[in-house]
């Protein structure tokens, strides 16, 4: 059978602790749909929470009587269901995550992973985990890992050059305790802002491949279906900016790169993009300390006009 002929009937926990149930051939899909009020009209006043549900094996015709059966269902029944055999949610909730740390999907990164870690024993040597307060309104970004930066602390931006300038500006804007990061136990919180990156692993030569830069795509899309109303990402340098562009399910060519240029995303989020904090776009003047602040100044702005307070 055919994957598009391949349909789920699914229950999602909202927020308002009430039980939705529908139909989709892509459960990953259709909860971002959701998540991002791009799906059923039911989530313009409730949030998706959680899949509790799930069962497979129906084509088109077949899912929409089952799932017509179980919206008649009293609560209580709905409730007996996600405890019986044949609920599947289990099984499909790594396709929701928005971090791996065991992920091996990639062949290339993961065997590179292992050379470094037999060379450096003492680096973290696995996929980065995002950083930073998970309600966060500002989510910033970056490309991957670098070789004796996060690959090696375990935290994204810390313990290379990039992250100098962005730990520092973090603070200076108020969305961080301390203006530098050293290691994960240094004490540093983030205030309404969390890092991540488009590709969690070390790539070789800190170039990712088209292939896996998709891969982890899933995750991104699943970490900004997850952002709070009214949120602003930054996305630093081109690939983050296209990661982002892909994981709204939107066209590469409908936002093009542009140094503190802002575009309105589905949801009401606003990404706004910036030179990366590289060592060489620093030391070349392409990014400037000033040209950074102007662009956490736009950032601020965004939060302001729809009145939203920075917390502190």
């Amino acid at each position: 059978m055919d994957s598009l002929d391949q349909w789920s009937v699914y229950i999602l926990l909202c927020s308002d602790q009430s039980l939705y149930t529908g139909i989709t051939n892509d459960v990953e899909r259709r909860f971002h749909q959701h998540k991002t009020q791009q799906g059923a009209k039911y989530f313009r006043g409730r949030q998706p929470e959680e899949l509790v549900y799930l069962e497979t094996g129906h084509d088109r015709s077949s899912a929409s009587k089952r799932e017509s059966s179980i919206k008649k269902l009293p609560r209580t029944k709905k409730l007996q269901l996600l405890q019986s055999d044949i609920n599947q949610a289990s099984k499909s909730m790594d396709s929701l995550k928005i971090f791996d740390q065991d992920c091996r999907r990639c062949e290339r990164l993961d065997d590179f992973l292992c050379a470094v870690k037999h060379k450096y024993p003492g680096y973290h040597a696995r996929p980065v985990a995002p950083f930073g307060d998970k309600n966060a309104q500002l989510l910033i970004v970056g490309l991957a890992p670098g070789m004796h930066g996060a690959n090696a602390s375990g935290r994204p931006f810390t313990g290379d050059f990039a992250g100098l300038l962005l730990y520092q500006t973090l603070y200076d804007f108020g969305f961080s305790n301390k203006p530098t990061s050293d290691s994960r136990d240094d004490g540093l919180t983030l205030i309404n802002c969390r890092i991540t990156n488009a590709v969690k692993c070390l790539p070789p030569e800190n170039k990712p491949t088209t292939t896996e830069i998709n891969q982890c795509n899933k995750f991104l899309a699943n970490e900004l279906a997850n952002l709070p109303a009214n949120s602003v990402i930054l996305a630093l340098g081109t690939i983050a900016h296209q990661s982002v562009i892909k994981a709204y399910g939107l066209k590469l060519s409908s936002a093009a790169f542009g140094h503190n240029k802002l575009h309105v995303l589905p949801a009401g989020h606003i990404l706004i993009d910036s030179y990366h904090t590289s060592r060489y776009n620093i030391q070349t003047k392409r990014l400037t300390g000033d040209m950074f602040a102007d662009v956490f100044r736009t950032i601020e702005y965004q939060f302001a006009d729809k009145n939203t307070a920075v917390r502190n």
